[in-house]
């Protein structure tokens, strides 16, 4: 399962930072200023973001078909339900990206409340039933339920557009978040790809979780993030400067208390 879920993890790095661009540029570009050019925006992004998952499954696939040692265990039912992960995964997290731009927190947030409750739920039935398979298969699920929901109350219908100039550069704007998102993945994730040489893929999954458990901390200091970003993309438009000191005083508490959290982390888990 971990490798199933490190390999749905890169996937979603495969479109370069475009949705973490899109997110930052929305609050930039106003509904009634220049609606067109607001809904282009978020048709590229879906499009070029679709179209990379499409290009990480096409690779998956010609590992899967080559033998690839990560994927030896797999089987086609597995297989499947990566490439369905994986393309559920991509429009869950374009909504997500879309709707935090456009300020819209509180739905995202009912949204994943609601989901934490009915996540155990689904995910005790179909374990119970199909095991192992069953703990994807309500991955899945949950997705669909919440690009559903999200789709239905925040009335987003995103199109295909090519547009390649406008998708550079948004490319652009995002490699920088990309960097430090692929930095990120590959310093918690590089082992885990690397274990399975070595010892059984069981006890890989084992020590994967118990790492999973120590960075959850993690979603404190990126939630705090997308509000703050999008507030600072507002004062930009309105203000054409932003203090930067402020910034900085913003940066430096983030950064203590995040460091302070995986110390005391580490230290529970030793």
């Amino acid at each position: 399962i971990k490798i199933f879920d490190t390999t749905v993890g890169y996937a979603n790095l495969f479109d370069f930072g475009l949705l973490k661009a899109l997110q930052r540029e929305i609050p930039l570009v106003s509904h009634d200023d220049d609606e067109r050019n607001f809904n282009s925006i978020i048709n590229i992004s879906f499009t070029y973001s679709l179209l990379s998952s499409v290009f990480a499954i096409i690779i998956i696939l010609s590992l899967y078909i080559f033998g690839y040692y990560l994927f030896i265990d797999f089987n086609t039912t597995i297989i499947v339900l990566l490439i369905s992960t994986i393309l559920s995964q991509r429009i869950m997290i374009f909504l997500g990206k879309t709707i935090t731009g456009d300020g819209q927190f509180q739905l995202n947030s009912k949204v994943n409340i609601v989901l934490g409750f009915i996540r155990p739920l689904v995910l005790i039935i179909l374990v119970n039933y199909f095991e192992i398979i069953g703990l994807i298969i309500c991955n899945t699920i949950c997705d669909i339920i919440y690009i559903y929901v999200i789709t239905m109350y925040a009335k987003i219908e995103p199109r295909f557009e090519l547009n390649w100039a406008k998708a550079k550069k948004l490319i652009k704007t995002g490699i920088s978040l990309f960097t430090i998102g692929i930095s990120n993945k590959i310093l918690w994730t590089y082992e885990i790809l690397l274990l399975p040489l070595y010892i059984s893929l069981e006890s890989t999954g084992i020590y994967g979780y118990a790492i999973s458990a120590i960075i959850l901390i993690r979603r404190v200091p990126n939630s705090i993030n997308n509000y703050i970003f999008r507030n600072l993309a507002l004062s930009l438009k309105k203000e054409k400067s932003i203090d930067q000191n402020k910034i900085k005083k913003y940066n430096i508490m983030v950064q203590f208390l995040y460091v302070l959290f995986y110390g005391n982390g580490y230290l529970f888990y030793f």
